[in-house]
Protein backbone atom coordinates (compact mmCIF):
# COMPACT_ATOMS: atom_id res chain seq x y z
CA UNK A 1 0.00 0.00 0.00
CA UNK A 2 2.80 2.41 0.53
CA UNK A 3 4.92 2.23 -2.96
CA UNK A 4 1.01 2.54 -4.30
CA UNK A 5 -0.31 6.00 -2.67
CA UNK A 6 3.16 6.90 -1.68
CA UNK A 7 3.06 6.85 1.92
CA UNK A 8 5.16 5.87 4.93
CA UNK A 9 3.69 3.29 7.16
CA UNK A 10 2.94 5.88 10.17
CA UNK A 11 0.20 7.13 7.26
CA UNK A 12 -1.34 4.14 6.63
CA UNK A 13 -1.61 3.53 10.18
CA UNK A 14 -3.16 6.66 10.56
CA UNK A 15 -5.41 5.76 7.38
CA UNK A 16 -6.54 3.09 8.91
CA UNK A 17 -7.09 4.39 12.63
CA UNK A 18 -9.86 6.44 10.31
CA UNK A 19 -11.53 3.89 8.91
CA UNK A 20 -9.56 2.69 5.93
CA UNK A 21 -10.75 -1.00 4.92
CA UNK A 22 -8.28 -3.46 6.15
CA UNK A 23 -8.73 -7.03 5.00
CA UNK A 24 -6.49 -8.58 7.55
CA UNK A 25 -3.20 -7.93 9.22
CA UNK A 26 -0.99 -6.67 6.59
CA UNK A 27 -3.67 -6.62 3.70
CA UNK A 28 -6.25 -4.24 2.25
CA UNK A 29 -8.56 -3.83 -0.32
CA UNK A 30 -7.12 -1.93 -2.90
CA UNK A 31 -10.57 -1.14 -4.57
CA UNK A 32 -11.93 -0.52 -1.46
CA UNK A 33 -9.06 1.69 -0.40
CA UNK A 34 -9.28 3.82 -3.53
CA UNK A 35 -13.12 4.47 -2.84
CA UNK A 36 -12.58 5.39 0.49
CA UNK A 37 -10.03 7.93 -0.14
CA UNK A 38 -12.80 9.33 -2.50
CA UNK A 39 -10.13 8.64 -5.76
CA UNK A 40 -12.30 5.90 -7.40
CA UNK A 41 -16.30 4.71 -7.17
CA UNK A 42 -16.74 1.11 -7.10
CA UNK A 43 -18.45 0.23 -10.26
CA UNK A 44 -17.24 3.74 -12.07
CA UNK A 45 -20.60 5.36 -11.48
CA UNK A 46 -19.09 8.93 -10.81
CA UNK A 47 -16.43 9.59 -13.51
CA UNK A 48 -15.70 7.92 -16.24
CA UNK A 49 -11.90 7.28 -17.35
CA UNK A 50 -11.08 10.74 -19.41
CA UNK A 51 -12.20 12.90 -16.08
CA UNK A 52 -10.08 10.92 -13.78
CA UNK A 53 -6.12 12.47 -13.27
CA UNK A 54 -3.37 10.47 -14.20
CA UNK A 55 -2.73 9.15 -10.59
CA UNK A 56 -6.52 8.31 -10.50
CA UNK A 57 -6.68 5.90 -13.72
CA UNK A 58 -3.41 4.66 -12.30
CA UNK A 59 -4.75 3.33 -9.08
CA UNK A 60 -7.57 2.59 -10.75
CA UNK A 61 -6.18 0.09 -13.23
CA UNK A 62 -3.83 -1.08 -10.41
CA UNK A 63 -6.99 -1.95 -8.11
CA UNK A 64 -8.37 -3.98 -11.57
CA UNK A 65 -5.27 -5.97 -12.26
CA UNK A 66 -4.96 -6.71 -8.69
CA UNK A 67 -8.67 -8.27 -8.74
CA UNK A 68 -7.81 -10.13 -11.58
CA UNK A 69 -4.94 -11.61 -10.30
CA UNK A 70 -6.77 -12.25 -7.28
CA UNK A 71 -9.14 -14.65 -9.58
CA UNK A 72 -6.42 -15.91 -11.12
CA UNK A 73 -5.08 -17.19 -7.94
CA UNK A 74 -8.57 -18.54 -6.91
CA UNK A 75 -9.23 -20.53 -10.00
CA UNK A 76 -5.92 -21.72 -9.91
CA UNK A 77 -6.25 -23.13 -6.55
CA UNK A 78 -9.05 -24.67 -6.97
CA UNK A 79 -8.20 -27.05 -10.10
CA UNK A 80 -4.72 -27.76 -7.64
CA UNK A 81 -7.85 -28.68 -4.85
CA UNK A 82 -9.42 -30.69 -7.54
CA UNK A 83 -12.80 -28.81 -7.83
CA UNK A 84 -11.83 -28.13 -11.64
CA UNK A 85 -11.02 -30.73 -13.88
CA UNK A 86 -8.89 -30.67 -17.17
CA UNK A 87 -10.89 -31.12 -20.43
CA UNK A 88 -9.45 -33.53 -21.98
CA UNK A 89 -10.09 -35.84 -19.06
CA UNK A 90 -13.28 -35.09 -18.97
CA UNK A 91 -14.02 -35.67 -22.85
CA UNK A 92 -12.14 -39.04 -22.37
CA UNK A 93 -14.37 -40.18 -19.53
CA UNK A 94 -17.17 -39.31 -21.17
CA UNK A 95 -16.43 -41.06 -24.79
CA UNK A 96 -15.22 -44.46 -22.86
CA UNK A 97 -18.93 -44.14 -20.36
CA UNK A 98 -20.63 -43.57 -23.67
CA UNK A 99 -19.12 -46.22 -25.51
CA UNK A 100 -20.41 -48.85 -23.02
CA UNK A 101 -23.62 -47.05 -23.11
CA UNK A 102 -23.78 -48.16 -26.45
CA UNK A 103 -22.31 -51.54 -26.10
CA UNK A 104 -25.09 -51.84 -23.36
CA UNK A 105 -28.02 -50.86 -25.35
CA UNK A 106 -26.85 -52.94 -28.58
CA UNK A 107 -26.54 -56.00 -26.32
CA UNK A 108 -30.33 -55.25 -24.56
CA UNK A 109 -31.97 -56.86 -28.07
CA UNK A 110 -30.67 -59.85 -27.78
CA UNK A 111 -30.82 -60.27 -24.03
CA UNK A 112 -34.99 -60.04 -24.05
CA UNK A 113 -34.93 -61.98 -27.32
CA UNK A 114 -33.04 -64.84 -25.30
CA UNK A 115 -35.53 -64.19 -21.90
CA UNK A 116 -38.59 -64.28 -23.49
CA UNK A 117 -37.73 -67.09 -26.43
CA UNK A 118 -38.97 -69.76 -24.15
CA UNK A 119 -42.66 -67.88 -23.82
CA UNK A 120 -42.84 -67.20 -27.67
CA UNK A 121 -42.30 -68.97 -30.88
CA UNK A 122 -38.05 -68.59 -32.38
CA UNK A 123 -39.70 -66.19 -35.56
CA UNK A 124 -41.41 -64.04 -32.75
CA UNK A 125 -38.06 -63.80 -30.13
CA UNK A 126 -35.89 -62.97 -33.85
CA UNK A 127 -38.44 -60.11 -34.84
CA UNK A 128 -38.87 -58.75 -31.70
CA UNK A 129 -35.05 -58.57 -31.36
CA UNK A 130 -34.41 -57.17 -34.41
CA UNK A 131 -37.59 -54.18 -34.00
CA UNK A 132 -35.53 -53.36 -30.68
CA UNK A 133 -31.99 -53.56 -32.14
CA UNK A 134 -33.65 -50.98 -35.10
CA UNK A 135 -35.24 -48.85 -32.93
CA UNK A 136 -31.94 -48.40 -30.65
CA UNK A 137 -29.76 -48.12 -33.71
CA UNK A 138 -32.25 -45.67 -34.67
CA UNK A 139 -32.20 -43.41 -31.18
CA UNK A 140 -28.35 -43.84 -30.91
CA UNK A 141 -28.02 -42.28 -34.56
CA UNK A 142 -30.64 -39.47 -33.77
CA UNK A 143 -28.95 -38.14 -30.45
CA UNK A 144 -25.31 -38.71 -32.10
CA UNK A 145 -26.19 -36.19 -34.67
CA UNK A 146 -27.39 -33.47 -31.96
CA UNK A 147 -30.91 -34.24 -32.52
CA UNK A 148 -33.42 -35.07 -29.86
CA UNK A 149 -34.94 -38.60 -30.00
CA UNK A 150 -38.48 -38.73 -29.97
CA UNK A 151 -39.49 -42.54 -29.96
CA UNK A 152 -42.37 -43.79 -32.49
CA UNK A 153 -46.27 -44.03 -31.70
CA UNK A 154 -46.02 -47.68 -29.82
CA UNK A 155 -47.39 -50.32 -32.03
CA UNK A 156 -49.04 -53.40 -31.72
CA UNK A 157 -46.61 -56.09 -32.34
CA UNK A 158 -48.79 -58.66 -34.24
CA UNK A 159 -47.84 -62.63 -33.30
Amino acid sequence: MEEVFGITRAALSKWTQQGCPKAKHGWWPLADVITWRGLGSKGSKNKDDGELTDLQLKLKYDAEWKRLQAEGLEITNAVKRGDYRFKIDVITEWNTYLVTLKKSLQALSRKIATDISPFVDPPTARRIEREMADMITMALETMSSGENYVAPKRRVIKG
